[in-house]
């Protein structure tokens, strides 16, 4: 196919992801956090040693006081800082085992740069950042990377520069508020993690496996496993189809420039991807649309929140200046008036999300109740 972009996006210098090498229709966008991102490829592993003196280019600490993770932009100073403390290690404990470098792509964006959310109430950290493993093919971990990820990046470059992507994202599916997440959803989304190519439960004969591989014909390429662009170290990975190249070149990169996106948590479905002790289900940081710059971000964002207030919502009732009942409560109006007030009372801190989780509402319609009750 000629690669024939309507428009680029300008990420500056960018970095690609190492991925290690191989042995042998439904239709809605989902709100997510539109902002200015950054992208970065880092080799991480975790350490309760200092690690001032080996000069990770990045170290995220807990309030727990677990081991902090340690970010190096290269490889081999990762490598060689690892080496060192698996020493330090041993010489404490003749079984110590060395530390696990993880090869990441991780997004960060500033609070004050997302457009989209209640500022005040991220008062934890001042950053979003969210982590996605780099993994092979052959990996039981493969689909953070190249089942969510990076197809959701590829498919954003693609509509970008306006190039047909496939309308039956799977990924959707997964944020719908009634799935199910079980393990038949979890063979049926990413397959088996440890079948092999011609066994049941292959990877690519999964949903979102299938995905990626009409996604990449889409944009050339007929070999849907190339997930590096054209001129990669790793020839063997690399694509040769300039449409898909241009956009994994985008997709699976550290960018110089930050980007301005939608980006969206998409539950994980692995079958153990959860938090054992709180039980919630982890996410993976999908990108899930481009915009050329902030003032075409804030058309969108202004654009959703007219759409959810007047079109889903309404802006007040006909008989009084308070906003509209709820549908679900509209049986019984008193009795949502006690309840909201009641609700916001308690504890005002609460995102409207929480909330209208609990009430089994729409978020908007807790947002204009807050508001009118001046909670």
């Amino acid at each position: 196919m000629v690669f024939q972009p309507k428009r680029l996006l300008h990420p500056g210098e960018t970095t690609q992801a190492y991925i290690p090498p191989e042995d042998a229709t439904l239709s809605f966008t989902p709100y997510g956090m539109i902002g200015s991102w950054h992208s970065g490829i880092f080799h991480k592993f975790y350490t309760s040693h200092d690690v001032t003196k080996y000069k990770p280019a990045l170290v995220s600490t807990r309030d727990d006081g677990r081991a902090a993770a340690v970010y190096f932009a290269d490889y081999e100073a990762a490598k060689a800082a690892e080496a060192e403390l698996h020493l330090l290690e041993k010489a404490a404990d003749s079984e110590a085992r060395h530390y696990i470098i993880n090869g990441v792509l991780r997004y960060t964006a500033a609070v004050k740069d997302l457009l989209n959310i209640d500022q005040a109430r991220f008062d934890r950290s001042p950053v979003v950042a969210h982590d996605i493993q780099i993994m092979g093919l052959r990996s039981q971990q493969r689909h953070h990377f190249h089942l969510y990820a990076l197809p959701s990046a590829v498919a954003a470059a693609a509509e970008f520069v306006g190039l047909e992507v496939p309308r039956n994202n799977p990924l959707r599916k997964l944020l719908l508020k009634d799935i199910v997440l079980d393990e038949a959803l979890a063979e049926s989304m990413i397959g088996k993690t440890k079948a092999g190519k011609g066994e049941e439960g292959y990877w690519l004969n999964s949903e979102l496996g299938q995905w990626r591989t009409e996604l990449w014909a889409m944009l050339g390429e007929s070999d849907p496993t190339k997930s590096l662009p054209t001129g990669s170290k790793d020839a063997k990975q690399a694509t040769q189809a300039e449409a898909l190249s241009y956009c994994l070149g985008i997709a699976g990169a550290g960018w110089k420039n930050p980007l301005w996106a939608r980006m969206v948590q998409v539950p994980n479905v692995d079958i153990d991807a959860t938090n054992k002790t709180t039980g919630k289900r982890y996410g993976i940081a999908c990108i899930w649309q481009f915009f050329g710059d902030q003032t075409e971000a804030q058309r969108t964002v202004d654009s959703e929140k007219r759409a959810t207030v007047d079109e889903t919502v309404g802006t007040t009732t006909s008989s009084s200046d308070e906003p509209k009942i709820p549908p679900e409560w509209t049986e019984v109006p008193d009795e949502w008036r006690g309840v909201i007030a009641e609700t916001l009372n308690k504890d005002a801190s609460r995102s409207n999300q929480d909330i209208a989780s609990e009430l089994s509402v729409g978020t908007p319609y807790v947002a204009l109740w807050r508001k009118h009750l001046g909670l």
